[in-house]
């Protein structure tokens, strides 16, 4: 999105985050093929987005009232290695899995949905057992849909056991890493402690954040 934002800016000296966008998804097709386009989304607008996608031209989208203070900013991306597979292979993969059983995946999307929501809520109330409890089953769900490698599981674990937890971003990978973990834990070091036993990697990420914006010295 950065690149999309400057290119367009430096040549044709036009700052539209929307335009923005719009190109970033088409890009996002032409490498995964049939993205949400949720993330190039919440990347231009930033804050906390509602983001659900009907159907090609209809996207919903809502900026969030929710200010998340520093109580309960304890967020780490744990980066578990590049999957073996695109995010197009993977979506194919969930794609291929829902014809042979429609309603079983139909019930997982509609658990991960139900997941989403309560963590929106949890994080409106600033509640932690909730988001805890939430992104868990979340995850379980993601699980369940066939797209967590077996390699990453036991650090999985490993976070909730120690009171936190963790979600995958993004498609996922079965043979490898499936790229950044999404992790909560109120303490860093336990965090780090379970990063190095694996071999991954951590940073403290801030959710919420600014999106794209045109800065001048």
């Amino acid at each position: 999105m950065g690149t999309v934002a400057a290119v367009t800016y430096f040549v044709k000296q036009i700052w539209n985050p929307n335009l923005f966008n719009q190109i970033a998804y088409e890009v996002e097709k032409k490498q995964h093929g049939n993205p949400s386009g949720g993330d190039n989304t919440t990347i231009t607008m930033g804050g906390m987005l509602w983001f659900r996608k009907e159907l090609e031209f209809l996207k919903s989208i809502w900026r969030l009232d929710v200010d998340i203070p520093d109580t309960m900013n304890h967020f780490f991306l744990m980066d578990t290695g590049r999957p073996v597979e695109t995010t197009g292979e993977m979506v194919t993969l969930v794609r291929k899995i829902y014809e042979k059983s429609p309603d079983k995946i139909r019930q997982l999307f509609f658990q991960n949905e139900t997941q989403v929501k309560r963590i929106a809520v949890a994080m409106k109330e600033q509640n932690k057992k909730e988001l805890l409890d939430a992104m868990r089953a979340g995850q379980q769900s993601l699980e369940k849909m066939g797209v967590v490698g077996e390699k990453v599981l036991p650090c999985i674990r490993a976070v909730e056991k120690a009171g936190g937890a963790a979600k995958i971003l993004g498609g996922g990978g079965k043979k490898e890493g499936v790229g950044f973990l999404l992790c909560y834990h109120r303490e860093h070091s336990v965090i780090e402690e379970i990063g190095k036993k694996f071999g991954y990697d951590l940073q403290p990420v801030l959710l919420g954040g600014v999106g794209v914006t045109l800065e001048k010295k």
